[in-house]
């Protein structure tokens, strides 16, 4: 009786294997696709990757605001791409999503003290190709100067305030120089923090009579910008 039951129950899986077997050539047989289900077509089963995107590329348009992007394409069959973006030490997200043989896009930013990053890929329906190298706001953009240097005697004093437009985004500081009338050249007169845009000058030289040349430059750690225009003041 026990050999009974076990051949039996050998001789149903076989039956059941056999009869998968057979739907299953049948199906390819009948595909109008050789090699796939006749319920699928060609990349519906095992989809076509998708080239990523490379050598993306930023460069600031105008200055903490609008920064452009371009990259080059190397998908031959994308629906589009996705640009993601990362503000500060936040996880990326999408921010925009273009046409196919998209190569570039400018992104306006609300706050020209935070670092944002970028990064772009390819999409067809719902796959995705690997993400290109990742670009961030404070890459190779340089320091633009400062700009629109002024200032004015403190009434009942010879201390002399200066102002100035800060016009970069990614500095250390500022650094102020200053000249009186009989030097020669220009002397650090002193440092100020980022986004800076006033400093007073308090210095002993400054004496009645006297005409003070100052001009000012942003630094970080890896660069100057060029100088802001040269102010000049007689006390």
């Amino acid at each position: 009786m026990k050999n009974t039951i076990i051949k039996n129950i050998i001789r149903f899986a076989l039956i059941i294997f056999v009869t998968a077997i057979s739907f299953s050539c049948v199906d390819s047989l009948n595909s109008p696709y050789p090699g796939t289900s006749i319920n699928n077509k060609p990349g519906d089963s095992i989809s076509e990757p998708i080239d990523p995107p490379t050598n993306l590329n930023i460069v600031e348009f105008t200055v903490g605001k609008v920064f452009g992007l371009w990259w080059e394409d190397n998908a031959k069959n994308e629906d589009g791409f996705e640009i993601w973006r990362k503000n500060g030490s936040e996880d990326y997200i999408k921010i925009k999503v273009l046409p196919a043989n998209s190569t570039a896009y400018n992104d306006t930013v609300d706050n020209k003290n935070v670092i944002y990053a970028y990064k772009v890929r390819a999409f067809k329906n719902s796959n995705f190709s690997k993400f290109s190298n990742e670009v961030n706001t404070a890459e190779n953009l340089g320091l633009a100067a400062p700009s629109e240097l002024n200032g004015e005697v403190i009434p009942s004093t010879t201390n002399i305030k200066l102002n100035w437009n800060d016009n970069s985004s990614n500095e250390l500081g500022f650094i102020i120089e200053r000249k009186v009338i009989n030097e020669y050249e220009y002397n650090e007169a002193a440092r100020v923090g980022p986004n800076s845009i006033t400093w007073t000058d308090t210095s002993d030289k400054l004496q009645t009579g006297l005409t003070i040349y100052y001009r000012v430059k942003a630094y970080n750690t890896t660069d100057f910008s060029n100088y802001s225009n040269i102010f000049s003041i007689t006390l």
